[in-house]
């Protein structure tokens, strides 16, 4: 619809209390809709020197957002290309990217319309090249308050980088204070300039998950613990199947099983799983292949299986390769 409206009317439209409503597609993708607004009215500008007719000013304005979601994977790769290009030898990093990215499941968010999730492995993958920069907390903050507004199973991996910090022991407490003050401020700011969502809309959803089981408790348990199980095992949903890489993870995890890191990522794609399965359509079933809504979470688990390959390739590089690609 924003194709068809002037800039005037896109203000108008914004403003709509019926616009407000719209959940909980705009809440997810509140970011993306706030850059395409602006980007169409740019596109609108730059339209007064070129003159195209209607049609082809749609065309062109529906091809460029097409390409967006795109354009943040790709982005990604290169981002995390350039996070760790200085810590791990170029062929293995870029073997490494190439069977992270472009022959797992992730391929799907190269040519889809999913922008949340577009986003959320785009936003990662800026925080760990930014904290690799050593930027101020103010970046990371900025990031990390844009996670929590896209989805609330981002509070969750907020919560990782806080508690790795921790664990890490880098980082002062007075920074710590410094962060939660400017998230707070962040926070308040985007509260008063965006538009009020509906907060019961996610208790909503898994109200209607647990009833659609009916009101046995039982069986409610049951029903949820089975769709963290298929997360795992699923044949066309679990991130074991669907994201072999995983199995690289898993083996760097019982290799150190005293890393206090190792374990904290397990048990955090843990947590995010077993959100997801509070929900009734807990996979996020949309046109794509696997459990959609883990799939940009599995950023954090990048640097093990880098470690795994290394470890395989310096064992047997050809034996490597075989079983990397058979990933």
């Amino acid at each position: 619809q924003f194709n068809i409206l002037s800039s005037e009317q896109l203000d108008e439209y914004l403003r709509d209390p019926d616009f407000r409503r719209l959940e909980p597609f705009v809440s997810r993708n509140y970011i993306f809709i706030f850059l395409i607004s602006y980007l169409i009215k740019f596109i609108n500008f730059l339209n007064i020197f070129f003159s195209l007719n209607e049609n082809e000013l749609k065309f062109i304005t529906e091809l460029i957002i097409s390409f967006f979601p795109s354009f943040l994977f790709l982005s990604s790769s290169l981002l995390i290309y350039k996070s760790y290009e200085k810590k791990v030898e170029s062929n293995i990093l870029l073997f490494g990217i190439f069977l992270f990215f472009f022959s797992s499941y992730l391929l799907n968010f190269l040519s889809s319309h999913f922008f949340a999730e577009a986003t959320i492995i785009f936003l990662l993958s800026l925080r760990i090249y930014l904290k690799q920069k050593q930027v101020g907390l103010v970046y990371l903050a900025i990031i990390d308050l844009l996670l929590i507004k896209i989805r609330v199973t981002c509070f969750v991996i907020v919560a990782y980088f806080i508690i790795e910090e921790i664990i890490k022991n880098k980082t002062k407490f007075k920074s710590y204070i410094h962060y939660f003050l400017i998230i707070i401020i962040l926070s308040i700011l985007y509260n008063y300039f965006s538009f009020q969502t509906d907060n019961n809309e996610i208790i909503g959803r898994i109200t209607k998950s647990a009833c659609f089981f009916g009101e046995n408790f039982q069986k409610i348990i049951f029903q949820y613990i089975y769709k963290i199980f298929l997360s795992y095992f699923s044949l066309t949903l679990g991130v074991i199947f669907i994201f072999p890489l995983f199995i690289l993870f898993i083996f760097q995890l019982l290799k150190n099983m005293s890393n206090k890191i190792l374990i904290l990522k397990f048990l955090t794609l843990g947590a995010i799983i077993s959100l997801f399965a509070l929900e009734e359509y807990w996979y996020l079933p949309a046109g794509i292949s696997g459990h959609r809504g883990i799939a940009p979470f599995l950023i954090i688990i990048f640097p093990d299986i880098i470690d795994s390959l290394k470890f395989f390739i310096k064992k047997n590089s050809k034996i490597s390769l075989f079983v990397g690609f058979s990933l």
